[in-house]
Protein backbone atom coordinates (compact mmCIF):
# COMPACT_ATOMS: atom_id res chain seq x y z
CA UNK A 1 0.00 0.00 0.00
CA UNK A 2 1.12 3.56 -0.70
CA UNK A 3 0.88 6.42 1.79
CA UNK A 4 -2.50 7.31 0.26
CA UNK A 5 -3.84 3.83 1.00
CA UNK A 6 -3.93 2.90 -2.70
CA UNK A 7 -2.26 -0.36 -3.80
CA UNK A 8 1.11 0.18 -5.47
CA UNK A 9 1.00 -1.08 -9.07
CA UNK A 10 3.38 -3.82 -10.16
CA UNK A 11 3.48 -2.45 -13.70
CA UNK A 12 2.98 0.95 -15.33
CA UNK A 13 1.73 1.25 -18.91
CA UNK A 14 3.12 4.51 -20.37
CA UNK A 15 1.24 5.89 -23.38
CA UNK A 16 2.73 8.86 -25.27
CA UNK A 17 0.06 10.55 -27.38
CA UNK A 18 0.58 13.03 -30.21
CA UNK A 19 -2.55 13.65 -32.31
CA UNK A 20 -3.79 10.07 -31.86
CA UNK A 21 -6.93 11.00 -29.92
CA UNK A 22 -9.33 8.85 -32.00
CA UNK A 23 -7.36 5.71 -31.07
CA UNK A 24 -6.45 6.57 -27.48
CA UNK A 25 -9.46 5.06 -25.72
CA UNK A 26 -8.92 1.74 -27.52
CA UNK A 27 -5.27 1.62 -26.45
CA UNK A 28 -5.99 2.54 -22.82
CA UNK A 29 -8.93 0.13 -22.56
CA UNK A 30 -6.67 -2.68 -23.77
CA UNK A 31 -4.26 -1.80 -20.95
CA UNK A 32 -6.99 -1.62 -18.30
CA UNK A 33 -8.36 -4.98 -19.51
CA UNK A 34 -5.13 -6.76 -18.53
CA UNK A 35 -5.49 -9.78 -16.25
CA UNK A 36 -2.78 -8.23 -14.06
CA UNK A 37 -4.78 -6.22 -11.54
CA UNK A 38 -1.89 -4.25 -10.00
CA UNK A 39 -1.47 -1.92 -12.96
CA UNK A 40 -1.64 1.80 -13.72
CA UNK A 41 -1.81 3.73 -17.00
CA UNK A 42 -0.02 7.02 -17.58
CA UNK A 43 -0.96 8.95 -20.73
CA UNK A 44 1.48 11.69 -21.77
CA UNK A 45 0.11 14.29 -24.17
CA UNK A 46 3.15 15.31 -26.22
CA UNK A 47 1.79 18.75 -27.13
CA UNK A 48 -0.93 17.51 -29.49
CA UNK A 49 -1.93 20.13 -32.06
CA UNK A 50 -5.04 18.32 -33.33
CA UNK A 51 -8.14 19.93 -31.79
CA UNK A 52 -10.06 16.65 -31.55
CA UNK A 53 -7.17 15.00 -29.71
CA UNK A 54 -6.90 17.93 -27.31
CA UNK A 55 -10.63 17.79 -26.57
CA UNK A 56 -10.45 14.04 -25.98
CA UNK A 57 -7.51 14.45 -23.62
CA UNK A 58 -9.21 17.31 -21.75
CA UNK A 59 -12.16 15.08 -20.89
CA UNK A 60 -10.30 11.76 -20.66
CA UNK A 61 -11.16 9.95 -17.43
CA UNK A 62 -10.49 6.29 -16.76
CA UNK A 63 -9.84 4.29 -13.59
CA UNK A 64 -6.17 3.83 -12.65
CA UNK A 65 -5.25 6.34 -15.37
CA UNK A 66 -3.32 9.62 -15.13
CA UNK A 67 -2.96 12.19 -17.93
CA UNK A 68 0.17 14.37 -18.08
CA UNK A 69 0.68 17.31 -20.46
CA UNK A 70 3.89 18.65 -21.97
CA UNK A 71 4.97 20.75 -24.99
CA UNK A 72 5.75 18.75 -28.12
CA UNK A 73 9.27 17.37 -27.65
CA UNK A 74 9.07 13.91 -29.16
CA UNK A 75 8.34 10.36 -28.11
CA UNK A 76 11.52 9.83 -26.06
CA UNK A 77 10.85 12.87 -23.88
CA UNK A 78 7.21 11.85 -23.43
CA UNK A 79 8.12 8.29 -22.47
CA UNK A 80 10.73 9.47 -19.98
CA UNK A 81 8.26 11.91 -18.43
CA UNK A 82 5.66 9.17 -18.03
CA UNK A 83 8.15 6.74 -16.51
CA UNK A 84 9.38 9.37 -14.03
CA UNK A 85 5.78 9.70 -12.83
CA UNK A 86 5.23 5.92 -12.81
CA UNK A 87 5.06 3.90 -9.59
CA UNK A 88 5.36 0.42 -11.07
CA UNK A 89 8.36 -1.87 -10.71
CA UNK A 90 7.97 -2.78 -14.38
CA UNK A 91 7.32 -0.58 -17.42
CA UNK A 92 5.31 -1.34 -20.54
CA UNK A 93 5.43 1.41 -23.20
CA UNK A 94 2.35 1.51 -25.44
CA UNK A 95 1.83 3.80 -28.41
CA UNK A 96 -1.57 5.50 -28.40
CA UNK A 97 -2.75 3.70 -31.54
CA UNK A 98 -1.75 0.12 -30.63
CA UNK A 99 -3.38 -2.55 -28.45
CA UNK A 100 -2.43 -5.16 -25.86
CA UNK A 101 -4.00 -8.59 -25.50
CA UNK A 102 -5.30 -9.32 -21.98
CA UNK A 103 -2.60 -11.71 -20.70
CA UNK A 104 0.48 -9.80 -21.86
CA UNK A 105 1.32 -7.85 -18.69
CA UNK A 106 0.68 -10.77 -16.33
CA UNK A 107 2.82 -13.24 -18.30
CA UNK A 108 5.63 -10.72 -18.70
CA UNK A 109 5.67 -9.85 -14.98
CA UNK A 110 5.67 -13.54 -14.03
CA UNK A 111 8.71 -14.10 -16.26
CA UNK A 112 10.57 -11.10 -14.85
CA UNK A 113 9.75 -12.15 -11.28
CA UNK A 114 11.15 -15.64 -11.92
CA UNK A 115 14.46 -14.56 -13.46
CA UNK A 116 16.40 -11.58 -12.01
CA UNK A 117 18.78 -11.67 -15.02
CA UNK A 118 15.93 -11.17 -17.46
CA UNK A 119 15.70 -7.60 -18.73
CA UNK A 120 13.41 -7.51 -21.79
CA UNK A 121 10.20 -9.49 -22.31
CA UNK A 122 8.19 -9.26 -25.52
CA UNK A 123 5.93 -11.61 -27.47
CA UNK A 124 4.65 -12.62 -30.87
CA UNK A 125 2.66 -9.82 -32.51
CA UNK A 126 0.19 -9.12 -35.29
CA UNK A 127 -0.95 -6.22 -37.47
CA UNK A 128 -4.42 -4.69 -37.52
CA UNK A 129 -5.98 -1.72 -39.28
CA UNK A 130 -5.02 -1.15 -42.93
CA UNK A 131 -3.17 -4.47 -42.93
CA UNK A 132 -3.87 -7.51 -40.78
CA UNK A 133 -1.99 -10.71 -40.11
CA UNK A 134 1.06 -11.98 -38.23
CA UNK A 135 4.07 -9.72 -37.73
CA UNK A 136 6.93 -12.08 -38.54
CA UNK A 137 9.68 -10.91 -36.22
CA UNK A 138 12.98 -12.83 -36.36
CA UNK A 139 14.12 -14.89 -33.40
CA UNK A 140 16.24 -12.78 -31.07
CA UNK A 141 20.03 -13.00 -31.20
CA UNK A 142 22.58 -10.37 -30.23
CA UNK A 143 24.34 -10.32 -33.64
CA UNK A 144 20.94 -10.13 -35.32
CA UNK A 145 19.89 -7.30 -33.01
CA UNK A 146 23.04 -5.37 -33.90
CA UNK A 147 22.12 -5.67 -37.59
CA UNK A 148 18.69 -4.17 -36.92
CA UNK A 149 15.95 -3.97 -34.33
CA UNK A 150 14.18 -7.27 -33.58
CA UNK A 151 12.03 -6.08 -30.66
CA UNK A 152 8.98 -3.82 -30.96
CA UNK A 153 8.63 -0.76 -28.73
CA UNK A 154 6.08 -2.33 -26.35
CA UNK A 155 8.34 -4.81 -24.58
CA UNK A 156 8.26 -5.00 -20.77
CA UNK A 157 11.33 -4.11 -18.71
CA UNK A 158 12.42 -3.11 -15.22
CA UNK A 159 12.09 0.51 -14.16
CA UNK A 160 15.39 0.12 -12.27
CA UNK A 161 17.13 -0.68 -15.57
CA UNK A 162 15.59 2.40 -17.18
CA UNK A 163 17.15 4.44 -14.37
CA UNK A 164 20.53 2.71 -14.75
CA UNK A 165 20.84 3.54 -18.46
CA UNK A 166 19.48 7.09 -18.16
CA UNK A 167 16.17 6.47 -19.94
CA UNK A 168 15.46 6.90 -23.62
CA UNK A 169 17.88 9.09 -25.57
CA UNK A 170 16.01 12.37 -26.02
CA UNK A 171 18.24 13.50 -28.89
CA UNK A 172 17.02 10.71 -31.18
CA UNK A 173 13.81 11.40 -33.10
CA UNK A 174 13.86 7.97 -34.77
CA UNK A 175 14.67 4.44 -33.54
CA UNK A 176 14.82 5.56 -29.91
CA UNK A 177 13.41 2.19 -28.84
CA UNK A 178 16.18 0.32 -30.68
CA UNK A 179 18.78 2.52 -29.00
CA UNK A 180 17.16 1.84 -25.61
CA UNK A 181 17.16 -1.94 -26.09
CA UNK A 182 20.86 -1.80 -26.91
CA UNK A 183 21.41 0.13 -23.67
CA UNK A 184 19.70 -2.66 -21.72
CA UNK A 185 21.72 -5.29 -23.56
CA UNK A 186 24.86 -3.48 -22.45
CA UNK A 187 23.75 -4.34 -18.91
CA UNK A 188 24.06 -7.98 -20.04
CA UNK A 189 20.35 -8.53 -19.54
CA UNK A 190 18.68 -11.58 -21.04
CA UNK A 191 15.79 -11.36 -23.51
CA UNK A 192 12.65 -13.52 -23.62
CA UNK A 193 9.95 -13.71 -26.28
CA UNK A 194 6.68 -15.15 -25.00
CA UNK A 195 5.04 -17.72 -27.27
CA UNK A 196 1.51 -16.29 -27.48
CA UNK A 197 0.58 -13.41 -29.77
CA UNK A 198 -0.16 -10.70 -27.21
CA UNK A 199 0.51 -7.39 -28.99
CA UNK A 200 -1.31 -5.68 -31.87
CA UNK A 201 0.39 -3.04 -34.01
CA UNK A 202 -1.86 -0.70 -35.98
CA UNK A 203 -1.08 -0.17 -39.67
CA UNK A 204 -2.38 3.18 -40.91
CA UNK A 205 -3.27 4.26 -44.41
CA UNK A 206 -0.12 5.44 -46.12
CA UNK A 207 0.17 9.20 -45.81
CA UNK A 208 1.74 11.35 -48.46
CA UNK A 209 5.22 12.28 -47.41
CA UNK A 210 7.11 15.23 -48.81
CA UNK A 211 10.43 13.57 -48.06
CA UNK A 212 11.99 11.71 -50.95
CA UNK A 213 13.00 8.09 -50.56
CA UNK A 214 16.61 9.19 -50.75
CA UNK A 215 16.15 11.80 -47.99
CA UNK A 216 14.49 9.24 -45.72
CA UNK A 217 17.30 6.78 -46.40
CA UNK A 218 19.84 9.43 -45.52
CA UNK A 219 18.02 10.22 -42.27
CA UNK A 220 17.84 6.53 -41.34
CA UNK A 221 21.55 6.06 -42.12
CA UNK A 222 22.46 9.04 -39.96
CA UNK A 223 20.37 7.76 -37.05
CA UNK A 224 21.85 4.27 -37.26
CA UNK A 225 25.34 5.76 -37.37
CA UNK A 226 24.62 7.71 -34.18
CA UNK A 227 23.24 4.60 -32.49
CA UNK A 228 26.31 2.59 -33.43
CA UNK A 229 28.54 5.33 -32.06
CA UNK A 230 26.56 5.43 -28.81
CA UNK A 231 27.03 1.67 -28.38
CA UNK A 232 30.52 1.33 -29.83
CA UNK A 233 31.64 -1.22 -27.26
CA UNK A 234 28.74 -3.54 -28.05
CA UNK A 235 29.38 -3.35 -31.80
CA UNK A 236 33.15 -3.76 -31.34
CA UNK A 237 32.49 -7.25 -29.95
CA UNK A 238 30.86 -8.18 -33.27
CA UNK A 239 32.97 -6.64 -36.07
CA UNK A 240 31.28 -8.87 -38.67
CA UNK A 241 28.11 -6.82 -38.19
CA UNK A 242 29.96 -3.60 -39.02
CA UNK A 243 31.48 -5.20 -42.11
CA UNK A 244 28.04 -6.31 -43.26
CA UNK A 245 26.72 -2.79 -42.80
CA UNK A 246 29.58 -1.27 -44.81
CA UNK A 247 28.92 -3.80 -47.57
CA UNK A 248 25.27 -2.73 -47.66
CA UNK A 249 26.31 0.90 -48.01
CA UNK A 250 28.47 -0.01 -50.98
CA UNK A 251 25.76 -2.10 -52.61
CA UNK A 252 23.23 0.71 -52.31
CA UNK A 253 25.52 3.04 -54.28
CA UNK A 254 24.86 5.88 -51.92
CA UNK A 255 25.29 9.48 -52.94
CA UNK A 256 28.36 11.54 -52.11
CA UNK A 257 26.83 12.57 -48.78
CA UNK A 258 26.06 8.95 -47.92
CA UNK A 259 29.58 8.05 -48.98
CA UNK A 260 30.95 10.54 -46.49
CA UNK A 261 28.89 8.76 -43.82
CA UNK A 262 30.49 5.46 -44.84
CA UNK A 263 33.94 7.04 -44.61
CA UNK A 264 33.17 8.27 -41.11
CA UNK A 265 32.13 4.75 -40.18
CA UNK A 266 35.37 3.34 -41.65
CA UNK A 267 37.46 5.80 -39.65
CA UNK A 268 35.51 4.87 -36.53
CA UNK A 269 36.16 1.17 -37.17
CA UNK A 270 39.87 1.82 -37.66
CA UNK A 271 39.85 3.71 -34.36
CA UNK A 272 38.30 0.69 -32.64
CA UNK A 273 41.01 -1.52 -34.10
CA UNK A 274 43.74 0.86 -32.98
CA UNK A 275 42.45 0.87 -29.41
CA UNK A 276 42.47 -2.93 -29.15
Amino acid sequence: MSDSGQPVPRLSVVVPCFNHGPFLAEAVESALAQTLAELEVIVVDDGSSDLDTRRILDSFQRERTTVLRQPNRGCSVARNAGIRAARGQYILPLDADDRLCPDYAELAVQALDRDPELGIVYCHAEFFGRKSGPWHLPDFSLPGMLRGNQIFASAVYRRADWERVGGYCEDLLLREDYDFWLSLLELERRVLRLDPCLFQYRKHEKARNSKSRRAKRLQEAEVYHRIRCRHAGLFARHPEVLLDWLHELECQRLSEKEGRLGSRMSRWMRGLGGGA
